[in-house]
């Protein structure tokens, strides 16, 4: 994938919002953990500097598919090196710990395990 202008980083950054059309915000958030999979530091700070961590942090809720949250938790994952303060501050703690817990599907806690580096058997 070729790397993403800041422009379009800020619109795809815009697709993730809750208020997005479902299809739409999946193709945004799969090319954003894309990009999260794939990037260097100078392209995951381009890409913290657009600001998706709060849309990402809203998407971990307890309403959205297991997919998406899987999703949103590995883009955050590999966020978490270059905009660690900004995950804090957006409140990203609580919904990464809650899907981890013991009252989430095990599908989501398995794959957010494996993003977070936590292995399932230690949450």
């Amino acid at each position: 994938m070729p790397p993403l202008s800041r422009r379009d980083l800020r619109k795809l950054v815009r697709k993730l919002g809750v208020n997005a059309r479902p299809g739409e915000q999946q193709q945004a958030l799969e090319t954003l953990a894309f990009v999260c999979r794939d990037g260097s530091p100078e392209r995951l700070a381009a890409l913290a500097a657009a600001g998706p961590i709060p849309e990402l942090v809203q998407l971990l809720g307890p309403g959205f598919p297991t997919h998406v949250q899987h999703f949103a938790s590995a883009a955050l994952g590999r966020l978490v090196d270059i905009a660690g303060d900004a995950l804090t501050a957006a409140g990203a703690i609580p919904p990464l710990v809650q899907l981890l817990g013991p009252n989430c599907a095990a599908a989501v806690q398995e794959k957010c395990g494996r993003n977070t580096g936590v292995p399932r058997s230690e949450c």
